[in-house]
């Protein structure tokens, strides 16, 4: 006797098969349009809230060098931390 999907297996099913489809359309899409930005050739948490941090009032062209000058002079949290407040807030970044 062949299997039959109840109602709410095919509803599983197709919503699935809908989100399989719009994941390709997106990594097709990606794959021809999306920007080279250094946030995005890491796995880093810390060097990722930075990037995140800097993009909450800044477009990611401009934001990209500010990033990359932060991440070369505070490379992890642990320097951060031990900057004094002071030099971080007045340090010239770019």
């Amino acid at each position: 006797m062949a299997n039959i999907l109840s109602n709410s297996e095919k509803v599983e099913y197709l919503e699935t098969t809908k989100i399989d489809w719009f994941h390709n359309q997106l990594k097709a899409w990606a794959s021809q349009n999306l920007r080279d930005f250094p946030w995005r050739r890491t796995s880093d948490p810390y060097a990722i809230f930075i990037a995140e941090f800097l993009l909450q009032k800044t477009g990611a062209s401009t934001a990209a060098p500010v990033y990359e000058a932060f991440i070369c002079r505070y490379p992890s949290l642990a320097v951060l931390a031990g900057t004094p407040m002071e030099q971080v807030a007045t340090a010239q970044i770019q």
